[in-house]
């Protein structure tokens, strides 16, 4: 997904884009504090619902057979390196740029039964950390947002299973709500930007607290 030549997208059209397009976002130049009961219930009340039909699936490791590793693990980790095989050369060619990766809390923490899903987003910081090092005296800066419980489509769907879990997901949460999509964009946004000029491969959580005693 890119941004290139100071296009501008209003932070709700730009997410939805960045999540139906992929994991990453580009621009050109040219143009945790979890309370312990809270953190069990959710687990327990989440392995007792049918969450294979959920991509938030709570497997353990050796649970998990090799569709799912597929479907987890390498179609995340591939669809950023496949962005960027194609971001950087044009990025290049205009004079430099920015790359801003989607991995996620679980890239810098996890929890059981993440697994998978945790390696995944890990893979995706050291990737946006590698690169980083590569293009620095390109004038390309990559680095990456870590989304904690966004309010999307995608956390609403163990909801539907038991609505109990919302409930304990947000307890989760040390400022007690959701983030919102525009939220990330923003960040996504701020880091694509001249004013993040002197930044390049690090993260930056956008998650409510989440992670912070990780």
């Amino acid at each position: 997904m890119d941004v290139v030549n100071g296009s501008q997208y209003c932070a709700w059209e730009y997410t939805s884009l960045l999540g139906q397009c992929g994991m990453t976002a580009s621009m050109s130049r040219k143009g945790n504090c979890y309370d312990n009961a809270p953190m069990e219930s959710f687990w327990g009340v989440l392995k007792n619902e049918q969450t294979h039909h959920c991509r938030y699936a709570t497997r353990q490791e050796a649970m998990a057979d090799i569709t799912e590793y597929i479907e987890i693990f390498y179609n995340r980790q591939k669809g950023v390196w496949r962005c960027m095989k194609y971001e950087i050369p044009l990025i290049l060619k205009q004079g430099g740029g920015a790359i801003v990766n989607n991995s996620s809390i679980a890239g810098i923490c996890t929890e059981v039964g993440l697994s998978i899903y945790a390696a995944s987003k890990h893979a995706v910081l050291g990737l946006t950390r590698a690169a980083a090092l590569d293009y620095a005296h390109r004038k390309l800066r990559i680095n990456a947002v870590c989304p904690g419980f966004i309010h999307t489509p995608m956390l609403e769907e163990p909801w539907q299973l038991n609505p109990q879990i919302r409930d304990l997901t947000v307890a989760m949460v040390p400022m007690k709500r959701f983030g919102k999509p525009e939220e990330v964009a923003s960040a996504v946004l701020w880091m694509c930007s001249d004013e993040a000029s002197f930044m390049t491969g690090k993260e930056m959580v956008i998650g409510g607290g989440q992670a912070i005693h990780a």
